[in-house]
């Protein structure tokens, strides 16, 4: 019996979900037993739409007080495409997305939210920084995938923080992000993913969709 249960805990941990965790279904309080409830939690989420790459892609992220810290969780209906070969990176953009049927609106969602000043190339700030200790041009230095401290990406820079949406994963993919303000505060902001033609290469933008609280 108790190895059973040792099993069933395992299975909730695993980095890959096949359905969606139980622990995202709401954000209201949950009452366990007579005298204990589960703590409310902040829900942000969109759904993506696009032919470029997966035909859908859902963002789920919740956030517990104090904050500071967020789980994402991602899943692709579709995979990868001629089109778009490799994974996708994805970010925070700063404004809402105009149109989310037509991939070209996303090039009018502006520059990574970036409230820490993490100051990368597409930053929203990245004028400001330009010249000072936190030039773009050093970015890739401060924020590289597997970096312990993800308090030198920008906040947006999901990609950055916590790596690549990978396309070839059915079931719901986890992200442990470190570096995030209050999710409220980004309601109205835009998700919005990048076609990685190889591992450097992910500019193109070919999904997004406004971030709802």
């Amino acid at each position: 019996m108790f190895r059973l249960a040792l099993l069933a805990i395992a299975a909730v941990k695993a980095e890959e979900y096949t359905s969606e965790p139980m622990e995202m279904e709401s954000s209201a309080p949950e009452q366990r037993r007579l005298f204990f409830r589960r703590p409310r939690f902040t829900r942000l989420s969109t759904t993506i739409t696009t032919t470029r790459v997966a035909s859908e892609i859902k963002v789920v992220a919740k956030q517990y007080k104090p904050y500071g810290q967020a789980t994402w969780y991602v899943k692709v209906s579709g995979g990868k495409t001629e089109e778009c070969p490799g994974d996708l990176n994805w970010h925070i953009h700063r404004r809402s997305t105009p149109d989310s049927n037509d991939a070209s609106s996303c090039d009018d969602t502006g520059g990574h939210t970036d409230t820490n000043f993490g100051c990368g190339g597409a930053s929203e700030y990245a004028q400001l920084c330009t010249g000072t200790n936190r030039d773009p041009g050093t970015y890739t230095t401060r924020c590289e995938f597997g970096t312990t401290n993800q308090e030198q990406c920008e906040v947006g820079d999901l990609s950055g923080k916590m790596g690549k949406i990978d396309l070839t994963k059915t079931g719901w993919q986890k992200f442990t992000d470190k570096n995030i303000g209050d999710l409220k505060s980004y309601n109205q902001h835009s998700l919005v993913v990048h076609c990685c033609i190889t591992e450097k290469s992910c500019s193109e933008r070919v999904g997004c969709n406004t971030l709802n609280y």
